[in-house]
């Protein structure tokens, strides 16, 4: 990892969705072996493990928790009510609390039978009923834009300029949105400009897609695929942003695809030597 903290300004954290059978604790030590400071976590995971047990085990280990994924479902769509979503919020507000997590990504969930005007107004809301705390325990919340052929289960945000309006109406210090790349960038459009987007994203994960699935476009490890990571990589390296930066890879339900310790280390060497190429060429 000292290679490429020299060569760039940010540190790589691993989401837990890259290894999406290990328990929470096989996880924090297998990250730790690797050399990885940061780490993002699932919720599901932190439940199964145990909510008490988890703050214990992550306090011991002393790695930086970049995020807990996720809360939100305002819409009614992930089984609950309104305020049953709510007060889930406030629950998970309280454990990222706890183990100093930086950021609470959230989903909206679908429409769920809402015209979208009253859905948007379903997030706006729940939003503003959320941040206060949020500001108070100086925790991030980040609104995650999903693709399209997602928006059924997670999200009826699915474009970029959707999450940004809804986060502009509820405007604070502690609310942003959450830059998946599997969802916001297309193969067929592999490089953004970055600046466009960088003044309200306060999460960042790297997830990688292909087309090779008969059922659309599915994660896989990051820089396999074809979104050009690497060249965002690149574009983010020399940019103002200094928010946290997650490997992740989408779980579709046909595959899982795992981050093994011999692939991480080829792809922190492989953004080593692009950022040292990216630095050798602007000097010359």
């Amino acid at each position: 990892m000292q290679e490429i903290n020299e060569a760039s300004r940010f540190k790589l954290s691993i989401n837990q969705c890259c290894n999406p059978t290990w328990q929470l604790d096989e996880a924090l030590y297998e990250y730790s072996r690797w050399g990885v400071k940061q780490i993002g976590l699932w919720r599901h995971q932190l439940s199964r493990f145990g909510i008490e047990k988890s703050i214990d085990i992550i306090q011991e280990t002393g790695l930086e928790i970049t995020s807990i994924s996720w809360i939100g479902g305002f819409t009614g769509a992930f089984g609950q009510s309104y305020e049953q979503a709510i007060h889930d919020a406030h629950q998970w507000l309280w454990i990222a609390r706890e183990i100093k997590a930086k950021t609470l990504v959230i989903k909206t969930g679908s429409l769920n039978g809402h015209i979208q005007s009253h859905a948007k107004r379903l997030v706006s809301e729940g939003l503003k009923r959320l941040l206060p705390k949020a500001e108070r325990h100086n925790i991030q919340l980040s609104l995650m834009p999903v693709d399209p052929l997602w928006s059924k289960e997670w999200s009826f945000i699915s474009q970029f300029e959707e999450a940004q309006k809804l986060i502009r109406a509820c405007p604070s210090s502690h609310l942003g949105i959450c830059f998946n790349t599997f969802h916001l960038i297309s193969e067929k459009s592999p490089v953004i400009d970055w600046q466009e987007f960088s003044q309200c994203v306060n999460l960042i994960q790297l997830s990688d897609r292909n087309l090779l699935s008969s059922n659309g476009p599915h994660g896989c490890l990051p820089g396999t695929g074809g979104i050009s990571i690497y060249e965002f990589l690149d574009q983010l390296n020399h940019s103002d942003s200094a928010c946290p930066v997650e490997l992740h890879i989408e779980q579709g339900n046909d595959q899982q695809a795992s981050l093994d310790v011999d692939y991480y280390l080829k792809f922190v060497r492989n953004i080593t030597e692009s950022f040292l190429a990216y630095s050798k060429s602007m000097s010359s």
